[in-house]
């Protein structure tokens, strides 16, 4: 996604603390996505946990059930709780709900607002269905890696808006950003790691190449998403190989896992 244009400011870039300052400021950030994102990235969490978690946040809860009753979830079967939803999604589609509607609650209105939002929940899908293909990564952590993978876009966006940037966050800065802060936040050291990394030929391992290839594939599809180029399938190669598809495949699996991941991802994004 391209990063958003930031008002010029005379004198240094932004200090770590603020940085830190204009995460904080995002959105619902202080009413509990942090910690929403923290549970859910715990793989050992349990289904009461996950459903104790999300009774505590009225609106997120709410999200959660709107989306397990829509088109591509409810499919003709009633849900009017949490509990009811991990019951008939499962405990991981309910934790990607819940992780999706977290940060919907931080991404800033608007047009531009709704295609970052989609973009994000779509790597996020297809993160997690490479995983599942994959093998060796969690895909919990995939789902999440994917969906905060620009993060610091929002962190660029909410310094534009205050006149603390002093240009337009390339794509190492807004990694950078992005890493710091999720850091100071103790998410999971991997998905970290992979924020940081995410612009980085070979760069977090296994995670980072499903995130990577996820990018691709979203940029790829026109299933209410920009059409952008992606890498070359010389370009992506390494992060193919690490995901398990040959490059003759790649476009077979973009037209058919991936096509499915992208549809559940616009789901969550709707």
């Amino acid at each position: 996604m391209a990063a958003p244009i930031a008002a010029a400011r005379e004198g240094a870039p932004p200090t770590d603390d603020e940085v830190l300052a204009a995460a904080r400021a995002l959105g619902g950030l202080a009413r509990g996505s942090v910690a929403l994102w923290r549970e859910l990235s715990d793989p050992q969490v349990e289904a009461q946990r996950v459903a104790r978690v999300l009774h505590a946040d009225p609106g997120i809860a709410a999200r959660v059930v709107k989306v397990a009753n829509s088109a591509f979830y409810g499919r003709g079967r009633q849900v009017a709780s949490i509990d009811r939803a991990i019951v008939v999604l499962g405990l991981d589609a309910v934790r990607g709900i819940a992780a999706a509607a977290g940060l919907d609650q931080v991404v800033p209105r608007g047009v531009a607002g709704t295609a970052f939002a989609a973009h994000c929940t779509v790597v996020a899908t297809l993160a997690r269905a490479l995983a599942r293909d994959a093998g060796g990564v969690a895909a919990a952590d995939a789902f999440l890696a994917g969906l905060l993978h620009d993060f610091g876009l929002l962190v660029a966006w909410r310094l534009a808006t205050t006149g603390q940037a002093s240009a337009a966050a390339d794509d190492r800065l807004h990694a950078h950003w992005g890493a710091m802060v999720l850091g100071a936040w103790q998410l999971p050291e991997a998905i970290v790691e992979t924020v940081a990394q995410h612009h980085d030929a070979d760069g977090g391992g296994r995670l980072g190449a499903c995130v990577r290839v996820a990018h691709d594939a979203a940029l790829l599809h026109a299933g209410g998403l920009p059409v952008e180029p992606a890498r070359s399938l010389e370009a992506a190669a390494g992060d193919l190989a690490a995901c398990g598809i040959e490059p003759q495949r790649w476009q077979d699996w973009v037209s058919g896992a991936g096509a499915a991941a992208v549809a559940e991802g616009l789901a969550l994004a709707a």
